[in-house]
């Protein structure tokens, strides 16, 4: 069924049972990654070459938020962050990007990217208030991954503003 009418109070289940409010931060951090998530799937329609990277990158968001969410554990943060930065230094070989924000306005690809770039930065302050909140010592990488996904998002709007 799809609706079950259990969260019509204002709390949400986690994966441990526990009923939390919905306007916990942790709910905010899903919620940015769930946007996130959903903002790629709009920017692939419109890209040339980046179709299985941003893919890649969907499937990761779940298993970030799976991992947030406390149903799983072992998401390699630091591999990934990695994996962005190569394709961000071939991204800033072939196209020489800006180290400045640019207005998000030559091609609708470009600005998809750019609106992806800036949820990316809104998950990375909820996952830091996250953090403060529930684990401090939650320091594996997450950060540093939402970071450099977002400097990802900027090279390739770059791309596309260029095109």
């Amino acid at each position: 069924m799809l609706y079950t009418k259990c969260g019509d109070g204002g709390f949400s289940s986690i994966a441990d049972g526990k009923q939390i409010l919905k306007d916990d931060v942790l709910f905010e951090v899903l919620g940015n990654l769930d946007e996130l998530n959903c903002i790629l799937g709009a920017a692939t329609l419109g890209c040339i070459d980046e179709h299985s990277i941003l893919k890649e990158i969907q499937k990761q968001i779940i298993d970030v938020s799976a991992e947030i969410a406390g149903y799983v554990k072992g998401f390699d943060y630091l591999l990934h962050t990695r994996e962005f930065e190569c394709i961000i230094d071939e991204y800033e070989k072939k196209y020489k990007l800006p180290n400045k924000i640019i207005l998000p306005c030559s091609t609708k690809s470009a600005s998809y990217f750019q609106i992806a770039r800036t949820v990316c930065r809104r998950c990375e302050r909820s996952v830091v208030c996250y953090v403060q909140k529930y684990n401090p010592e939650f320091k594996n990488g997450i950060t540093e991954y939402i970071n450099r996904m977002s400097d990802l998002m900027f090279a390739i709007a770059i791309k596309y503003e260029r095109i």
